[in-house]
């Protein structure tokens, strides 16, 4: 996870220490990748419902929202 990136969207934001505002939705050949999605998922360790690896368009992008997302939002 990019920590200056993070601390730059709580401040701006005016999000508390515990709040990740923001969500990745990876697309294309890099999110279908088996190397790039590793790599991905590496990053993102610990907080990876807040990514969504959308390789396959088939899959809802709501239905992710809602299940991981939407619960964070109050």
């Amino acid at each position: 996870m990019m920590p200056g990136i993070l601390d730059a969207i709580r401040t701006i934001g005016n999000q508390p220490e515990s709040s990740i505002p923001v969500w990745w939705v990876f697309t294309n050949g890099i999110a279908i990748d088996a190397r790039y999605e590793q790599e991905i998922m590496f990053w993102f360790r610990g907080i990876e419902e807040n990514v969504l690896l959308w390789g396959d368009r088939r899959a809802d992008v709501t239905e992710h929202f809602d299940q991981f997302i939407r619960p964070m939002l109050g």
